[in-house]
């Protein structure tokens, strides 16, 4: 008997994908991580980045996120905009995972030379990215396979 393959929700490939790194990093940062534009606004992701969520119990709920911004004059604009950002979460997730806001100065991202990420090309991949490729042999199209893998390069 012939098994018909037929086209699949991308939904459900990203699924498994991302499935290494949620378990590593946690579903709600991974969560804010992915839609961070989305909850907070194209211009305050542009100036800040999630860094991680701490929760005090088992259970996710009132977090203390941690914000880096890069230039600390808009730490104030982030801390006045502080109970926006809270309710943003919580409407995304649809309870309040985020309690408080904790902001950290990161150093500047430097742009990459072609130097430095063909060094990062030639490393060898790490845990998550050996999971991510094993995901990827699974998918059959390769036009998603390519876009995954790009997707997946991109990742630390």
């Amino acid at each position: 008997m012939y098994k018909i393959f037929g086209p699949k929700k991308l939904a459900s490939v990203i699924e498994e994908v991302t499935k290494p790194i949620c378990k590593q990093y946690g579903y709600i940062n991974f969560k804010i991580a992915a839609n961070w534009q989305q909850i907070v606004g194209s211009r305050l992701s542009r100036i800040c980045s999630p860094i991680s969520v701490k929760f005090q119990g088992e259970q996710n709920i009132d977090g203390v996120l941690t914000i880096g911004v890069e230039n600390p004059g808009f730490a104030l604009e982030i801390q006045a905009n502080a109970n926006i950002i809270i309710e943003r979460i919580a409407t995304h997730f649809g309870y309040r995972a985020v309690e408080k806001l904790k902001l950290q100065v990161i150093p500047k991202r430097k742009k990459q030379t072609d130097k430095t990420s063909k060094e990062q090309q030639n490393k060898a991949p790490g845990v998550i990215n050996i999971k991510m490729a094993n995901a990827l042999k699974t998918i059959e199209d390769e036009e998603t396979k390519e876009i995954l893998q790009s997707i997946a390069k991109q990742l630390p």
